[in-house]
């Protein structure tokens, strides 16, 4: 397998930082660094991860790569994570808590 036919893929953590704000850490197949990305998102934490949130990405080195409407849904004891821009779904992934974070696993949707 080349990495023309590699599937953008990705994995992501999620920490609650205060109310309303969690921290993400971010790799992605597509970077060649290996530099671990950073974002962060806004929204109703009352009920702890599911929600929708504004979530803005940056790369290691503080450049902004994105930013996305993020919605969270808990199943059981496992997460949906659905990442929408303006023209769409773009990502999609599934997760599961680790101590006080989420960690998901996620794929491009192309539309």
């Amino acid at each position: 397998m080349n990495d023309q036919t590699i599937p953008h893929v990705g994995i992501v953590t999620y920490r609650p930082q205060h109310k309303d704000r969690l921290i993400a850490k971010w790799y992605s197949n597509e970077l060649d660094s290996g530099e671990i990305g950073t974002g962060v998102a806004i929204g109703p934490t009352d009920d702890g991860f599911p929600g929708i949130y504004h979530i803005t990405y940056h790369l290691a080195d503080g450049t902004e790569l994105g930013n996305y409407d993020l919605e969270i849904t808990q199943q059981g004891d496992a997460y949906q994570l659905t990442w929408r821009s303006p023209t769409g779904i773009a990502y999609r992934g599934i997760g599961i808590l680790m101590g006080t974070g989420l960690v998901a696993g996620y794929r491009r949707v192309d539309e």
